[in-house]
């Protein structure tokens, strides 16, 4: 019974501090206040995005869109995120997927140098 119950902790154990499924980087994540415009060469609209800085970057950068992430203007929102490289990019698209894992804060601001 001790090591069944040994050999069920150390499985659980192991599940919480494996990799990430997807083979992706956790890091943390800056959302802008205000959404972004990319340009969207072959229709020729402009398509309002989410603006980031990832990692320890200073710069923004367009993030496109975060699964699990629901963006609320005039709010700068500080988050864990798995960025996760996809395997077949479509044409034209990012080569890589954000998911959000958790909110760490939400402040009610500007950004600023957007």
């Amino acid at each position: 019974m001790k090591r069944i119950f040994a050999l069920t902790l150390c499985l659980l154990l192991f599940s919480f501090f494996s990799c990430d499924k997807d083979g992706g980087e956790i890091v943390s994540m800056i959302i802008a206040s205000e959404k972004g415009i990319m340009h969207d060469g072959e229709s020729g609209l402009d398509i309002p995005t989410l603006v980031g800085k990832v990692g320890k970057s200073d710069k923004w950068e367009v993030v496109g869109s975060i699964e699990g992430f629901d963006f609320e203007e005039g709010y700068e929102c500080r988050l864990l995120v798995a960025v996760i490289p996809v395997k077949n990019p479509p044409a034209g698209g990012s080569g890589l997927r954000y998911k959000m894992l958790r909110l760490l804060s939400k402040t009610e601001k500007d950004s600023e140098g957007l």
